[in-house]
Parts: C-alpha cells; sequence; structure tokens
C-alpha cells in the first residue's frame, strides 16, 4: 500500500472517480482490487449469473462478493481461490495492474493475442464441423459410442481403450 495509508481503508477510497473504473493514483493494492472486481463483472455479465448464485456455486458468502465488487472490503485469498475455481476465470491480474504493457512486450502480447483468436477461430471450425458429421451419420436418438464414430471418420480401426503394459 501506499505509505500512510493503512488495510482499514475500503479498496474504493484509495481510487479516484467510480469503482472500479477510476484511477487508482499509484496504490497498486487498489489497482489489483480493480482488476479483480472488473474481471468478476465482466464475467457475471457475460454468463449472467447473480451474486446468489455464484455465492451457491463458490462457496463464498453473497455479502462476501458484493463487499469485493463494490469495493468496500478486501478480498483474501481464499475468497479469490473459490471464484477463480468456481468461473474458471483468472482473477488475478498476471501483470500489475498500475503498470501497462509497453514497448516490445506489448508488441509481443498483440501477437500472442491475435495467434490465439486465430486458434480459437479453427478449434470452432472443427468443433462444427465434428458436430455436422456426428449428426449425418447418427440421426438416432442415442449418441454414437466414440470408438464407433472415430472408426467412421478416419475409415480405420482406432481403439480408445488402453493397451495393458
Amino acid at each position: 500500500m501506499a505509505p500512510g495509508n493503512s488495510r482499514s481503508l475500503a479498496p474504493r477510497e484509495l481510487v479516484t472517480g467510480d469503482w472500479p473504473d477510476g484511477a487508482a493514483a499509484g496504490d497498486h493494492p487498489a489497482a489489483v482490487a480493480q482488476e479483480v472486481a472488473r474481471r468478476l463483472v465482466f464475467w457475471m455479465t457475460e454468463n449472467g449469473c447473480s451474486l446468489k448464485r455464484l455465492g451457491k456455486e463458490s462457496g463464498v458468502n453473497r455479502q462476501t462478493i458484493a463487499n469485493l465488487l463494490k469495493g468496500d472490503k478486501w478480498p483474501d485469498l481464499r475468497t479469490l481461490a473459490l471464484l477463480e475455481h468456481s468461473t474458471g476465470v483468472p482473477l488475478w491480474p498476471t501483470l500489475p495492474a498500475d503498470r501497462p504493457v509497453t514497448g516490445r512486450a506489448a508488441d509481443e502480447v498483440d501477437l500472442l493475442l491475435a495467434e490465439e483468436q486465430h486458434l480459437l477461430r479453427h478449434l470452432w471450425t472443427v468443433r462444427h464441423r465434428l458436430l455436422v458429421l456426428v449428426h449425418r451419420r447418427w440421426a438416432g436418438p442415442e449418441p454414437p459410442p466414440v470408438e464407433d464414430f472415430l472408426n467412421s471418420v478416419f475409415k480405420t480401426r482406432v481403439s480408445t481403450a488402453r493397451e495393458p503394459r
């Protein structure tokens, strides 16, 4: 924390402007708390998840989540770990929230993000094609056995059973 600040101050009290989008004014812990709140709000919005549902699924008290989102309390590691496990989203920033990536590192991040987007599009296309194949080959009410499906797609004998050593 910045010198002179105590843990008794809420994260939102260390931010200039509206929480969680205001400026953290050089207070790194407050900037991290802001990023955690932003990521969690984004996930909840994207997934249509309420505080009550997230609390039930994560095992974190609903009021604790609300306090984190409002910047009223500092989240503890257990809370963050439970929320990350429940949502599948890394909430803790991998880079300091108050230090933007610049220069060569920013170029590398841009390249990695572009490559990731390309791979995700490719995986989505492969997934779609596999679903079309399954639908065309098996129109019955029961899904096909995996081995039968793989054998028909690859026109070769495939076994999903492990060979004894």
